[in-house]
């Protein structure tokens, strides 16, 4: 992908590529996600310092990832990204969330990893949500009702009728 990339568009990643050369600091960031179409997906960003300590930050890519989500699939996959933009050896860190197979992944690089923040404070509130009883039985209701939409395509025009009826923003589930 990342060859292709560069292929098609050298001029408008060629400014964006972090090199050692010109940055004093790299790390890296990686996230996987599931689609509602049920595909996965990996994304890296590189962020870095150049030589005026101005922050920047690069999407290395994002790709569909059909393996197994196994630390050795990710760690391999990451690798590769890694080696093709030559970052090998320059990479400082990686922000991953807290998912064993992530941390994993990391660890086997050889870098070390950050937790993402957001996630983890993420991670604390839905913790604080399940063990108080009122909030809970909020967000079971809640899903509950945006499950129903979602499943219902007659449901989801009523909802957007009655919306329009009382001049409401379009709330579409």
């Amino acid at each position: 992908m990342l060859r292709h990339l560069r292929s098609r568009h050298p001029n408008a990643l060629a400014n964006e590529t972090p090199t050692t050369e010109h940055h004093s600091a790299t790390t890296g960031e990686a996230d996987m996600w599931t689609s509602l179409t049920m595909e996965s997906y990996l994304e890296v960003t590189c962020h870095y310092t150049d030589s005026n300590t101005e922050l920047g930050s690069v999407v290395l890519g994002v790709s569909k990832f059909p393996k197994s989500h196994t630390a050795d699939n990710i760690k391999e996959a990451l690798s590769e990204l890694i080696s093709d933009w030559g970052l090998t050896g320059s990479v400082a860190a990686m922000v991953t969330d807290n998912a064993a197979n992530m941390v994993s992944a990391i660890q086997k690089l050889g870098l070390r990893h950050l937790p993402c923040f957001a996630h983890t404070i993420n991670l604390i509130v839905k913790r604080a949500v399940e063990e108080h009883k009122v909030m809970a039985d909020i967000r079971s209701r809640a899903r509950r009702v945006v499950s129903y939409f979602r499943s219902s395509t007659n449901a989801t025009e009523k909802l957007i009728l009655a919306q329009e009826e009382q001049e409401m923003h379009l709330l579409h589930p």
